[in-house]
């Protein structure tokens, strides 16, 4: 009956929605400490060119990360996790 009325309370579905929310806010914050990753492929045909080949492709990886950014990530995933952490203390059951 208890958890009838607790699945079925409006506040308490905002709450947990809320605490949801904060916990993907601190993954998304997370991963910003990732490279990010780049794959690129491209064929090209000429014929205007007699000196250069006709048929030539280009691929490859790109890899990038900011190796400095003034704290910014470090400060975004520490108040991120303080807020998913006040969250989920004010949502637990008592």
């Amino acid at each position: 009956m208890r958890k009838l009325a607790l699945d079925s309370h409006p506040e308490i579905a905002e709450a947990r929605a809320q605490v949801e929310k904060a916990s993907a806010a601190v993954r998304l914050a997370q991963r910003e400490y990732l490279p990010d990753v780049e794959a690129f492929a491209r064929y090209s045909y000429q014929n205007n060119v007699p000196f250069l080949a006709r048929n030539f492709g280009t691929f490859g990886v790109h890899f990038s990360y900011d190796l400095f950014d003034g704290g910014k990530k470090t400060l975004n995933l520490f108040m991120n996790a303080r807020l998913s952490s006040h969250r989920q203390k004010r949502t637990s059951p008592a």
